[in-house]
């Protein structure tokens, strides 16, 4: 279950990721969308497009599994000095 739940967010990732980068692409390319409502919609989608990017991250997740080290294990064997 579990897995169909991170392949599910990265099928929606990667259509948020073409949709929102689709939009940006048609406000820059069309000289009668620079108006300051669509200028700002782009940027809205800019920054739904990051948080689509981010959980592409799902993906490393569900290819490579978990993290074989915790987050103590890793400064522990940080060397000291």
């Amino acid at each position: 279950m579990d897995k169909v739940f991170g392949i599910t967010k990265v099928c929606l990732a990667i259509t948020s990721i073409f949709l929102n980068s689709s939009v940006i692409y048609i406000t820059i390319r069309s000289k009668w969308l620079h108006m300051p409502c669509n200028i700002l919609l782009a940027s809205y989608e800019f920054c739904i497009l990051t948080f689509g990017v981010n959980r592409l991250f799902v993906a490393r997740h569900l290819i490579i599994g978990p993290q074989l080290m915790t987050m103590f294990q890793c400064f522990v064997s940080l060397p000291h000095s």
